[in-house]
């Protein structure tokens, strides 16, 4: 068998070239928006206990949007007495102009709200101004145990109150 020297490094050039299958999974090392995708890209987010009568539930799933360059998801309400169905996109980007993350929520026939994003050690908050302007503001605080548990609670400020929800938990459950 003779050892064909231009084929070996033809082979070895393509191994050293990256998958663009890689480049769907999530946002290269340094890119702002990796630390984010990082904690809840992948899989689906469910509440953390057995369903009880009633209940709304809401499932999350993230992703890397390679074209976009942003995380996208979709989050799905369902259940309750009514039996109704909510879906929510949602898109993290990194605004370069003021060097700063962002979230937008859409929901059919509402129009998009959209606030800021900060990544903190041990998860991120998200931050959306009120919609009238009167300086209140409704922020997210999201924190991990672990890669597979997601613990949300939502504090909401206005008039000099403020009002803190119950706290959310999730789990993610593999693709």
């Amino acid at each position: 068998m003779r050892f064909d020297l231009k084929v070996a490094c033809a082979v070895l050039a393509l191994a050293a070239m990256p998958a663009v299958a890689g480049e769907a999974a999530g946002p290269s090392v340094g890119h702002p928006l990796s630390p984010l995708c990082d904690l809840i890209c992948g899989g689906a987010w469910s509440p953390d206990h057995p369903p009880y009568p009633d209940e709304i539930r809401t499932t999350k799933s993230y992703e890397w949007d390679a074209e976009t360059r942003t995380v996208r998801g979709l989050e799905i309400s369902t259940g309750g007495i009514a039996g109704i169905r909510i879906e929510v996109a949602v898109t993290f980007a990194y605004d370069e102009a003021a060097d700063a993350l962002t979230v937008t929520r859409t929901k059919a026939d509402a129009a998009p709200v959209a606030g800021t994003v900060a990544i903190g050690a041990d998860g991120f908050q998200m931050r959306f101004p009120a919609p009238d302007g009167s300086g209140g503001a409704m922020i997210t605080v999201v924190r991990f145990e672990g890669a597979d548990v997601w613990i949300e609670r939502s504090e909401i400020l206005e008039d000099g109150r403020s009002t803190l929800g119950g706290e959310q938990r999730f789990r993610r459950k593999p693709e």
